[in-house]
């Protein structure tokens, strides 16, 4: 393994780019592919940012695989129509119009969404024919050969399969840099499953140190604890180069053709989050050196802003979070079938089987005095869900019956005695979550909530959230029990205890807004002019997905898609000499 770079072995380079997540990592390495000198600076101490703690997967329609089955299963058979239509309703679902020209977005929005569809299977077709990716079509939970369904499903699309793709293993074998390995650097242990899961299917990590591996092949020069914090510009108002700071001090790398930024989002800068984020989040999966550099840098360009309210959205144990705000785990479902996710007042406000992006959002509905009142809210199962050993791949952070019991798992024998053990615990977690506490009528809520959702469950229906109406929906939840409901993802609560709940808030994988950008993946000002030289991919950028979270896979596949475009496209600027600059101030 190569040392890191403390020092570049030149201050010039035809392209500079700025990150190590997939979207760096991409336009890296197809800037370096097309003959440019490349230097790749990292803030941190390895490469892979949030790429390399993610489950590694991306969201491509069209593929290749994808063609191939649609051809005898329509359920791999889609419409460009539907796609974009979808992906209009869940980005921008206040313009959407269905049938309106542009489904109601404004046509640079429309335009970014409609780059990604027409475009995306030929960059990972390309990155797989030129052996730089390998991949194949995700796993099943199912044991079948579809693979994973879609994360989110709207009428108008009619895709519920063959999307997601993910990544080949990339173990034992040599890395050029150092990769963000959560797993490992927390101490987690993993389950034989999950082992014997990672053998035949890459995740994030794996991802990360295939396009690292590209990316030096190419001739990219990596140095890490170069955290970019300056853009340098000429006379003109190009970008020709960074201000980056190291251990060492204060470095200039000037760039000949342009700056490409993949910084990744703002999670980790408190003061960002409560300037723009729509609400409070109680941790992250996100890594450290996300402080939203480029957000900053933005600002002081004169950029447009766009989508800054928003993030990939999840949720995560508030008690976890209070210990670390950093998290290696996302709740991708809330696991049970006796399973209800309540307020303050013992009230559901969600369907709790909805994807764990508009779960996320549910926590940070403003009431009218603007305050959050679903700033928590608290699983709560019955003793059947935690004793069910069935090991499913979106359980945690249910525990495993013979598993130790967490901290952050409170039970009680009765509902009373569960709510008073609740109280308590928010008591000692006022400071992290802006002194939340139950209501008075909490018990008498959750008493009415349950006996209501114990209706629901015989009948089958959820008139008031549609809980297991979707194929996700019943996908992800847990097999029917041998005396079925006539809904498998809602089962009647016990008469008795023990009861058990979690209490949750608001979290994110990463923020997604920042610098705008248009369809060459360049910066723009806010009259829709773009900086001359300038670029940006991934979390660090407004994200074309908007709100949305179009199907499992899509941050990956944004960053990557734009990354490479990003990095083909800064490559066709003219290199130029050096000329007098100065640095965004």
């Amino acid at each position: 393994m190569n040392a890191a770079a403390q020092t570049l072995p030149a201050k010039e380079f035809d392209v500079v780019v700025a990150g190590s997540g997939a979207a760096a990592l991409t336009a890296a390495g197809m800037a370096a592919r097309a003959g440019a000198s490349v230097a790749l600076l990292e803030a941190g101490t390895k490469i892979g940012g949030n790429t390399a703690k993610s489950s590694g997967g991306f969201w491509v329609p069209r593929n290749r695989r994808m063609r191939e089955r649609g051809q005898t299963d329509e359920r791999f058979t889609e419409s460009r129509d539907g796609a974009l239509a979808h992906m209009a309703k869940l980005s921008y679902p206040e313009l959407y119009r269905r049938g309106a020209e542009r489904h109601g977005l404004p046509q640079d929005l429309w335009d970014l969404n409609v780059f990604y569809y027409d475009h995306v299977a030929e960059v990972f077709q390309d990155l797989e024919d030129s052996g730089d990716l390998p991949m194949r079509m995700n796993f099943s939970m199912r044991g079948d050969e579809l693979g994973l369904p879609t994360w989110f499903e709207t009428e108008e699309d009619g895709a519920p399969y063959g999307r997601l793709l993910c990544p080949r293993p990339f173990r034992d074998r040599e890395l050029p840099f150092p990769v963000v390995d959560y797993a490992t650097d927390s101490g987690e242990v993993l389950e034989e499953a999950r082992v014997e899961f990672l053998k035949e299917y890459g995740i994030g990590y794996d991802l990360a140190c295939h396009l690292l591996v590209m990316a030096v092949k190419y001739g990219v020069t990596v140095a890490l604890e170069h955290r970019v914090t300056e853009v340098v510009l000429d006379d003109d108002g190009a970008a020709i180069g960074v201000v980056a700071e190291t251990p060492d001090g204060p470095v200039t790398v000037q760039a000949r053709q342009g700056v490409v930024f993949g910084t990744g989002g703002m999670e980790f800068n408190p003061e960002l989050r409560k300037r723009f984020l729509r609400g409070p989040i109680v941790g992250t999966c996100g890594v450290p050196t996300n402080r939203g550099d480029f957000v900053a840098i933005g600002e002081r360009l004169g950029v447009a802003l766009h989508n800054m309210e928003e993030a990939w959205w999840t949720e995560l144990p508030v008690e976890l979070c209070a210990e670390s705000f950093e998290q290696g785990r996302l709740i991708e479902t809330l696991h049970g079938d006796s399973m209800v996710l309540v307020n303050a007042a013992g009230e559901r406000v969600v369907n709790e089987k909805e994807s764990y992006n508009e779960r996320g959002k549910a926590h940070l509905v403003k009431d009218a005095s603007g305050g959050f009142p679903n700033r928590v809210l608290i699983q709560v199962f019955d003793d059947s869900v935690l004793q069910d050993d069935t090991l499913w791949a979106t359980r945690w952070p249910v525990p495993m019956p013979d598993e130790p019991r967490p901290s952050y798992l409170i039970s009680g024998d009765t509902l009373e005695e569960l709510a008073s053990v609740i109280s308590r615990r928010l008591a000692s977690l006022s400071g992290h979550t802006g002194g939340f506490a139950l209501e008075p009528s909490f018990v008498d809520g959750l008493k009415s909530t349950i006996e209501k959702f114990n209706e629901y469950a015989r009948a089958g229906e959820d008139p008031d959230f549609q809980r297991g109406t979707t194929l996700p929906q019943r996908y992800f939840s847990l097999d029917a029990r041998p005396d079925p409901m006539p809904n498998h993802t809602m089962y009647p609560f016990a008469d008795r205890g023990p009861y058990h709940a979690i209490l949750l808030g608001a979290s994110c994988l990463g923020t997604k807004g920042g610098p705008k950008i248009n369809v060459d993946g360049q910066i723009v000002r806010e009259d829709g002019t773009p900086i001359p030289r300038l670029y940006g991919a991934g979390n660090c950028i407004g994200s074309p997905a908007g709100a949305g979270y179009w199907g499992g896979g899509v941050t990956l596949g944004l960053a990557i898609t734009y990354g490479y475009h990003a990095g083909h496209n800064v490559v066709r600027e003219p290199r130029r000499a050096a000329t007098p600059a100065q640095a965004a101030l």
